[in-house]
């Protein structure tokens, strides 16, 4: 039988797309490789890259990527090179996600080979000869390694902030309120209680539906059931929750919101306004207060982008000042990255990459012991830990195939050996690689 592996570095927004390409490729008589990192997949697409595993006996790999910072751009092609070092010669690569998008000219440069469209799987059936195509397969409701159900709500983002190129994916396409609904009362009905609302843009929801709906109004649905459930909310840019408040307030009143991500990415109003994202944050701080006086148990979440440029120390401070004061539970930050064709590309006073760096650190320190900020940066945070890139990993699969190798390992039935990288210096704590 032919044998695939799905290799994802996307992250949890594809999950059921690619959890459906799982159940095509093991309907259509092919072995899909068994290999699992063992993460939630809302924790996944920058899953340290020495935990990689590389099926050698699988006929086609199939790698998912994501292209929102360089950091996690470059992780994708070092993920390239480790599965061109142990692929066969004849084994077929082909490459999907947003990167094919973000920046297609470094894809056909490094890669040249097929890639797909995240939007559109169908490339697979002619890819295979599937006898039962793509289309047969139902959207997943569940992923591995969670007991949560997701339910998309809107993909593709149609706002332009200045330093993001998720836009390049397409513009906002909201799912119809009743099949969200429809969804919900599924899982209510299967006794899941956790309901995950996955969208890139969710506080966009409904606005390019005819008529236009709202995010609003779809937390005002999810009100009307009486019954005991915790939703997860992500992505809500921050002026999309004081159009949407009340009923996220009253939601969060209730206890059936678990979580909240609303990424800030910078405190101050300058700093914003070249970031075309337009929040007076002095009253979305009092939102976010309000939500957090609601429950104790509330999770609460942000982003913040370090070393945009011009901006400042001070500046910075503001946004260390305005998470502090938020009494986030964890923040996501991120050093500032040239994405292709962003306006933010050009504009004067770039900030150094060792200043970026700094400011990194600085950001971390001011949370220690108090909010988890999320590790995202792969290489140079520090002497105490550091990024393994492809080229350290292929430096250890040379060790590992002219040096102490179990001398049974190679005994394994074929399709059953799996090369297991573990390099004695993982990134550790902040340094990891999580958005």
């Amino acid at each position: 039988m032919p044998r695939v592996q799905i290799i994802e570095k996307s992250c949890h927004r594809e999950g059921l797309k690619v959890q459906r390409l799982r159940q095509f490729f093991e309907g259509n008589g092919y072995v899909v490789a068994k290999w699992n990192h063992g993460l939630d997949p809302t924790n996944k697409y920058a899953f340290p890259l020495e935990e990689l595993q590389i099926d050698p006996d699988a006929d086609l790999y199939v790698l998912t990527t994501c292209g929102f910072t360089q950091a996690i751009e470059d992780g994708d092609f070092d993920a390239l090179k480790v599965i061109n070092k142990y692929k066969r010669e004849d084994a077929e690569v082909i490459m999907g996600g947003c990167l094919t998008k973000i920046n297609p000219d470094r894809v056909a440069k490094e890669f040249g080979g097929s890639t797909f469209d995240m939007d559109d799987y169908s490339k697979f059936d002619k890819l295979i000869d599937a006898k039962i195509p793509l289309a047969s397969f139902p959207e997943p409701r569940m992923m591995p390694n969670t007991e949560r159900f997701f339910i998309t709500i809107q993909e593709g983002c149609s706002s332009r902030c200045s330093y993001c190129s998720i836009w390049k994916t397409g513009d906002n396409r909201s799912r119809p309120m009743e099949e969200i609904l429809s969804k919900f009362r599924e899982a209510i009905a299967k006794g899941i209680r956790r309901i995950y609302l996955i969208g890139e843009n969710a506080g966009s929801y409904g606005l390019d539906l005819t008529p236009k709906r709202s995010l609003g109004e779809l937390l005002g649905e999810f009100l009307k059931v009486d019954a005991d459930y915790k939703l997860v909310l992500e992505d809500v840019n921050p002026m999309y929750v004081r159009r949407n408040f009340a009923p996220l307030l009253e939601l969060c009143k209730q206890g059936k919101v678990e979580s909240f991500h609303s990424p800030i990415q910078s405190a101050n109003q300058r700093v914003l306004r070249l970031m075309r994202r337009m929040t007076k944050m002095d009253e979305f701080l009092k939102m976010i207060q309000q939500l957090r006086a609601t429950s104790s148990e509330l999770i609460l979440s942000s982003a913040v982008i370090v070393g945009f440029p011009s901006e400042t120390r001070e500046e910075l401070q503001e946004s260390i000042e305005f998470c502090d004061q938020a009494g986030y539970d964890t923040v996501a930050c991120h050093m500032f990255s040239q994405r292709p064709g962003n306006p933010s590309n050009d504009m004067p006073d770039q900030i150094s990459q060792e200043e970026k760096v700094w400011r990194y650190k600085h950001f971390v320190s001011s949370f220690k012991g108090k909010t988890r900020i999320d590790p995202n940066q792969r290489p140079l945070i520090g002497d105490a830990a550091r990024y393994v890139t492809a080229g350290d990993i292929i430096a250890a699969m040379h060790d590992q195939d002219h040096g102490d190798d179990d001398p049974h390992s190679h005994d394994q039935p074929a399709g059953e050996r799996l090369v297991q990288l573990r390099l004695g210096r993982k990134p550790s704590g902040d340094a990891a690689t999580n958005k």
